[in-house]
């Protein structure tokens, strides 16, 4: 059995542009995609995307938007045009492992059986300017996966 070790939180900040797909080269206008706004788009289907993302598409792990209760944990300011949750990226790394507790005499509390996910908190902020053609996601994580291996996951789909 595997001991997890904590690690301390960071954040993040990644740019990020569309281009139209003739034109590599031009950078597309956020509130003009095909007469839509990307921050509406977003903000109307962001919780059925990461509702819909199992494990069979993240490399078997799983992602969801934290809630409080029934409901999500998702925030939108349409002024700011800013967005901001927090995810729960879970993965089972197909062993037991030990959870315990204490510094030096570390007392086992709790083994995680295989098959049960661990989910690790991401909270997140996508920024989408106006009239602009660059957008900003500012990330905090924690946990022992870095982020980037989920930006990768969630950009092949």
């Amino acid at each position: 059995m595997e001991k997890i070790k904590t690690a301390k939180r960071s954040l993040e900040v990644y740019n990020f542009s569309l281009f139209d797909k003739n034109d590599m080269a031009t950078k597309i206008d956020y509130c003009n995609i095909n007469h839509n706004d990307l921050f509406d788009i977003l903000k109307a289907n962001m919780v059925q995307y990461f509702e819909n993302i199992g494990p069979e598409k993240l490399s078997k792990k799983t992602i969801k938007i934290d809630s409080d209760g029934t409901k999500p944990v998702f925030k939108s300011n349409s002024k700011l045009r800013i967005i901001t949750g927090k995810l729960k990226i879970g993965d089972d790394d197909g062993k037991e492992l030990e959870l315990s507790k204490g510094a030096k005499k570390q007392t086992v509390v709790y083994v995680k059986a295989k098959g049960i996910y661990i989910h690790r908190p991401f909270f997140f902020m996508i920024i989408i300017p106006k009239n602009k053609k660059t957008g900003f996601i500012i990330v905090e994580k924690e946990g022992l996966q870095p982020y980037n291996t989920y930006k990768r996951e969630v950009q092949m789909r």
